[in-house]
């Protein structure tokens, strides 16, 4: 007797999220997301990686250098300000939503810090280079989580975060590539100066994703995560916890500032080595075993 069963039909392949993604380049959102990323890495390579190069080539001491280090840490410490996010009003002179006029300010000022860190002359003015380094750490993580907000509120589905993430993701390492080693490449082809306005020019391009990107429709709603918070809040913790920890970051973050201040601005002769064994212990304990340990009481 013939096998009169119909054959099976050949497997279809699933194209890979990286397909899907650029196919997806023509909605608006995932254009925008893959521009906005290149804004999130760059400021980070230019003032963390590069800068460190530049400081070398220029004869900047390995002790300085290492103290200018510290200004990074407005990246690791963003969370302490992304309630402040929840719910983004319009900046005042920028009418084109809360979302998108706070990705173009970030964006628009992180170019102009750029381009005078370029022309800055780091062996003459080494406390403003650092100084410039630190507002650019407070702006970039700034950035970042306006930008996650973004990404998260205009996701219609999971498939869309999910490409809107794979976008994030070569967006965000193709500008690493551009502050890293392309700025590199140009520093040693034309100069700092160069490959610093580079970089600025990049960043610039950016504000072109803010534009593109639609303006959330939660963005403009009421924000009750705060007001559901804080509730919640009194009822885990006491006040005289909040005051000792937010005591201990203060104090701990001060010492740091001041060393910081001392040596750059100041030019005083103060160790990085005598700094970290002697303060060090001490901002450890302020910063991470106080609150600890106020945590498990």
């Amino acid at each position: 007797m013939s096998d009169t069963s119909a054959p099976t039909p050949p497997a279809v392949k699933e194209p890979s999220r990286a397909v899907r993604a650029f196919k997806a380049l023509k909605d608006r959102r995932m254009a925008a997301m893959l521009i906005l990323s290149f804004a999130a890495s760059i400021p980070y390579g230019a003032v963390v990686g590069v800068l460190s190069a530049w400081l070398t080539q220029e004869g900047i001491d390995t002790d300085t250098i290492g103290v200018l280090a510290l200004v990074s840490l407005g990246y690791s410490f963003k969370y302490l300000w992304a309630p402040m996010f929840g719910r983004a009003r319009n900046v005042p002179f920028l009418r084109i939503g809360g979302r998108r006029s706070w990705l173009v300010l970030c964006q628009s000022v992180i170019a102009l810090l750029l381009i005078v860190l370029a022309f800055s002359n780091p062996p003459e003015n080494i406390g403003l280079v650092a100084l410039i380094c630190f507002v650019i750490t407070i702006i970039g993580p700034t950035h970042d989580l306006i930008l996650d907000a973004w990404r998260i509120e205009v996701a219609r589905s999971e498939e869309d975060k999910d490409l809107m993430s794979a976008l994030y993701q070569f967006g965000y390492k193709s500008g690493g590539f551009i502050s890293g080693f392309l700025a590199l490449l140009v520093a040693a082809r034309v100069g700092w100066t160069v490959s610093y306005v580079m970089m600025a020019v990049f960043i610039a391009f950016t504000v072109l994703g803010s534009l593109l990107a639609p303006e959330p429709e939660s963005s403009s709603k009421p924000d009750t995560s705060r007001m559901s918070f804080l509730p919640s809040l009194r009822r885990r913790v006491t006040l005289p916890a909040v005051v000792v920890v937010s005591l201990s970051w203060v104090v701990g973050f001060t010492l740091i500032g001041i060393f910081v201040v001392r040596k750059l601005a100041l030019g005083a002769d103060i160790s990085s080595r005598v700094f970290v064994s002697e303060q060090g212990p001490i901002i450890v304990l302020l910063t991470v075993v106080l609150p600890a340990v106020v945590a498990a009481l």
